[in-house]
This record gives C-alpha cells, structure tokens and sequence, in this order.
C-alpha cells in the first residue's frame, strides 16, 4: 500500500536544483548523516558518496534502489534513531 502510494504521487524530480548554489548549509555547523542507495538508478551511486563526502556525513551504504525507504524502512529508521540520538548527545555537552 505504501509503495503504490509513494509511487503515485512521487512527482519529477526538479533537475535545475542540482546546479543551485547553496548560500547557508546546515551540514556546515551541524552533524550530518547519509544513506546511499548502491542500486540507485535516479542518482549515481558514486554522487551521493562524494556529497556525503563533502559534508563530513556518517555514512552508510545499504544496496537498494533510489526508494531506499521502501526497500529497508528499519535499517532507514535506525539511522534516523542513531543519527537523532548522538546529535542530541552532542548538544548536552
């Protein structure tokens, strides 16, 4: 049900967003997490590590389509749970 949901109302993809040029990045100043999808066939694989790269991210690679969310919600919503929990650690200190 989900998956014919997430598919039906997934809209294109705006392809000029991927020449903006960001003024303030939040990955700058904060700790960053990123998921990249190994089978994805929206985004090159290698693209999303280099952006991870870039932001310092703690990544993981897990070998699902662009839908990673679809394909592995519980390895997604650890993480989530993961990345919410040493960001909050790191704001105590």
């Amino acid at each position: 049900m989900v998956r014919k949901l997430a598919l039906a109302v997934q809209g294109q993809s705006y392809g000029p967003m991927f020449d903006e040029k960001l003024t303030v990045a939040a990955w700058n100043t904060k700790p960053t997490w990123a998921v990249v999808s190994a089978s994805d066939r929206m985004l090159p694989p290698a693209m999303e590590e280099s952006a991870a790269k870039k932001m310092g991210a703690v990544t993981i690679t897990l070998p699902t389509c662009h839908m990673v969310i679809l394909e592995e919600p519980a390895k997604v919503a650890a993480v989530i749970d993961k990345a919410e929990r040493n960001a909050s650690a790191m704001t105590l200190h």
